[in-house]
């Protein structure tokens, strides 16, 4: 007998197909259970590559004891060895060759699934928006022409535009570029496939609004990228009341044409559209178009406008996201303190999940406020991962998920978030920032240094981009260009006078000197009626003043700066983070 016999037919006599049969059937069973049970507990998928790796390793070791113990009536006993004198068939069964057989696929099908899980959970797969194999599901909508002629109804048409966008955002299948990104091809001279290819999508939604009284008519056409060929067109026509369901409806009819399947419960959330006051939403849509300026006095208008809106339907749940959009901004950019806005922002938000409690945005707006204002971490991370399952083609979510899994220190959860909102809005200048920032909040200055200098080269008038280059050049002791990066940020901020100061006192004063001197002017000289605690605190730690950064510190924790959590991650602040003072802040933000 040969020796390949000897082995099947011993392997075979122990029992061992029979326990490698029953291990694969209860591995199966496990996986699938901790898939459902790591969902339900908000345990990050990358954890169950963890699941695969025990599975396969415990495999060995369950036929090794298959191969020493049986299990019987009487307990776990020894295997006896094979009796010399006992008559052995030697034929080789079917069975046993088909086994081998099935035991080799199952073995070659989870080593290939394991490695999918494995390059999933990398944190490095993507170097690049431009590096992303495009997706045949990949679209952006542009700009939809007003047809009406009248440059009143800009307000209108862009609302139209953003609300295709977000129900379209809606279809885990889709992937979908947000407005920022796609508005920057509004009137562009560029051909189609000039445009996608930038987007990084292989279809373009072409379309147009005309609005003649409350009668609104969208009409759509969809492109293929590659060969700029019209692949479809409709129009669409509804009464004012019903623009939502038209929108949805829209939404449900681009996805059916690039052949994605809604499941079942985002099925229910396009179905759900319900009929809104026409002049409610007139009034949110004005809101949305003044807030995106993001002007102090647009945010005032903005926040007027979706009063209005809620005044004139109480009922309208996205007023009064748009509402707290407007009120909380303002202090988040630091213009005032967040202790005068932040309550009412919250109530705000928290009624429109009392009206609406599948609303994405609100989800969001919450578990921020949970997070930098409450200081409720648990709170705030349910409120993200909620966010982010009901409309996973939300940029803003990912990236501020991105934030909060940094602070946390979880840094490959925090580069696959933030680059999954660069994704989805590949040009909007704050998310390239937050991808060169959590580079250089994880120490990797080279890289962030030349993503932020690309971001100063196309955005040149962009204050916190300057600010950023400001805060590596001073990490990499490149003093000088630290110093010009200072001034650059401050006079785009208007504090002219401080700029001036800082070019002046290049070749007569040491930095940390200089720095010192800054802050003592803004301190005394500021142009702004109002600068937040931590934006002094950070001069201070230019100027290695660590007790009067501290002393700032302590007075942005009174009022709750929503910038206060960063301090935790960037390196800025690093000689502080084992004072005791700093400790103490810690321990009052219930950070763990």
């Amino acid at each position: 007998m040969s020796g390949l016999q000897h082995l099947i037919l011993e392997l075979r006599r122990r029992r061992v197909f029979r326990v490698a049969g029953f291990y694969i059937v209860g591995s199966w069973v496990l996986l699938q259970v901790a898939a459902l049970a790591f969902q339900s507990l908000d345990i990050p998928d990358s954890a169950l590559v963890w699941v695969w790796v025990g599975a396969f390793v415990g495999f060995p070791l369950a036929l090794i004891l298959g191969w020493r113990y049986e299990f019987t009536a009487n307990g776990i006993l020894r295997t006896s060895p094979a009796d010399a004198d006992q008559a052995v068939d030697l034929s080789l069964r079917r069975t046993d060759f088909l086994i081998l057989v099935a035991l080799a696929v199952v073995a070659m099908t989870a080593g290939s699934r394991l490695f999918v899980e494995i390059r999933e959970t990398e944190p490095d797969r993507i170097d690049s928006a431009a590096s992303i194999e495009i997706s045949r599901n990949s679209i952006a909508v542009l700009p939809l022409n007003n047809l009406s002629g009248d440059p009143e109804q800009e307000y209108f048409v862009s609302g139209m535009h953003e609300a295709l966008i977000a129900d379209l955002s809606r279809i885990s299948g889709l992937k979908v570029i947000s407005r920022t990104s796609a508005e920057q091809f509004r009137g562009s001279n560029k051909s189609l496939p000039e445009i996608g290819a930038e987007l990084g999508v292989a279809n373009l939604i072409e379309g147009s609004v005309f609005r003649a009284g409350d009668r609104v008519r969208i009409t759509v056409q969809l492109i293929d990228v590659a060969t700029d060929e019209h692949l479809w067109a409709e129009s669409y026509e509804r009464n004012l009341t019903n623009v939502l369901r038209l929108q949805s409806n829209v939404a449900r009819a681009i996805a059916d044409q690039i052949k994605v399947t809604l499941t079942p419960y985002e099925d229910t959330l396009l179905a759900a559209s319900v009929e809104v006051d026409p002049e409610a939403y007139e009034l949110y849509l004005k809101g949305r178009f003044h807030w995106y300026k993001f002007t102090e006095a647009d945010l005032k208008l903005a926040l007027e406008y979706f009063q209005l809106a809620i005044d004139k339907d109480p009922g309208y749940a996205l007023a009064y996201v748009g509402f707290a959009d407007a009120v909380m901004t303002p202090a988040h950019i630091g213009l005032m303190p967040s202790t005068q806005v932040f309550p009412a922002g919250k109530q705000s938000v928290q009624r429109a999940l009392e009206l609406d409690g599948n609303l994405a945005e609100a989800h969001d707006l919450l578990a921020r406020i949970r997070w930098v204002y409450d200081w409720d971490w648990n709170a705030a991370e349910r409120g993200f991962r909620r966010s982010i399952s009901l409309k996973p083609g939300y940029p803003d979510v990912h990236i501020v998920y991105s934030q909060f899994l940094a602070v946390t220190n979880r840094w490959d959860e925090s580069m696959a978030e933030v680059r999954t909102g660069l994704e989805l809005d590949p040009l909007n200048p704050w998310f390239r920032l937050e991808l060169a920032k959590r580079l250089a909040w994880f120490g990797d200055y080279d890289e962030a240094r030349e993503k932020t200098t690309e971001l100063i080269k196309s955005q040149p008038s962009f204050p916190p981009s300057h600010q950023l280059l400001w805060l590596i050049a001073y990490e990499q002791g490149q003093f000088d260009e630290a110093i010009t990066a200072a001034g650059n940020y401050f006079r785009l901020q208007g504090e002219t006078a401080l700029a001036a100061a800082l070019e002046g006192g290049l070749k007569d004063l040491e930095y940390s000197e200089l720095m010192r001197r800054a802050a003592d002017l803004l301190e005394t000289q500021s142009v702004r009626p109002y600068v937040s605690h931590i934006e002094h605190a950070k001069l201070r730690m230019h100027a290695g003043d660590l007790d009067k950064a501290l002393d700032r510190l302590e007075q942005a924790h009174a009022q709750h700066e929503s910038h206060l959590v960063y301090t935790i991650i960037e390196p800025l602040f690093r000689p502080v983070w084992n004072d005791e003072r700093y400790q103490n802040l810690l321990r009052n933000m219930n950070f763990k």
